[in-house]
């Protein structure tokens, strides 16, 4: 995809791609990440965009038959382009701010309701599922499911974890955050917050550890070094 050249195209560029990449950047973040194809991460933009934009056209339609004397005819913009701009381009302006304006809403809006627990019950219902393809295993990565309980989205839980590295070094703490990429790789992060224990293993070797309370507010690691993590969901106490 190449950048307009003119400054009409320009302007028309940037209004098709807008809604679609606020859908994007306010998209779910209560799912796993999935890493899109640039093709797949484009046409995702377009297709929101359009979708957004023909809506808001339908409303900005809408508010043209209730109010026909304060609002552009779009019927002359379409047959006189020049000399309609030229008479009206104030008004044509601020309409198509407007519709702008409104796409995005509805992009922003779109993006906000599939994070939602009512779209989730709709997605999974019986209706839903008759469509879906049956042959197709959906699958939800590890981290995932240690690390976002069901049971939070009713009651806030407060996820423990134990990091046992590749040295048999252990780090205990309450998880801060996580990588939410659906892709299974060693770059993945996860960070911890104090306080944190340090279990390092005793030069007498068997099960013994020397524990230290680290000097620290957060803890990072990376997945590439650790051996295996175990996870105790605790129910944070209400005040």
């Amino acid at each position: 995809m190449s950048v307009p050249n003119s400054l009409l195209g320009l302007v028309l560029f940037v209004a098709l791609l807008a809604p679609g990449l606020v859908a994007i950047q306010t998209g779910p973040r209560k799912k796993p990440v999935a890493k899109p194809t640039a093709l797949r991460e484009i046409a995702g933009i377009i297709f929101r965009s359009l979708i957004s934009l023909i809506v808001a056209a339908c409303g900005m339609g809408i508010v043209r038959k209730v109010f026909p004397q304060s609002t552009p005819d779009v019927g002359s913009l379409v047959r006189e382009p020049h000399s309609y701009l030229t008479q009206h381009y104030v008004s044509v302006t601020w309409w198509g701010l407007a519709t702008l304006a409104l796409a995005c809403t509805l992009a922003w809006g779109w993006s906000r309701l599939s994070t939602t627990e009512h779209f989730e019950r709709i997605s999974n219902g019986k209706l839903a599922e008759a469509f879906k393809t049956k042959q197709i295993i959906e699958t939800v990565p590890a981290w995932w499911i240690l690390f976002k309980p069901k049971v939070s989205e009713d009651e806030p839980v407060r996820v423990m974890v134990d990091i046992t590295t590749e040295n048999d070094v252990v780090y205990c703490g309450e998880l801060y955050t996580f990588s939410p990429e659906i892709d299974e790789h060693a770059d993945r992060e996860l960070t911890l917050i104090e306080p944190i224990i340090r279990k390092t293993p005793t030069p007498s070797g068997g099960s013994a550890y020397d524990e230290q309370l680290l000097d620290a507010s957060l803890f990072g690691i990376s997945a590439r070094e650790i051996k295996h993590i175990a996870v105790k969901w605790e129910q944070i106490p209400e005040d």
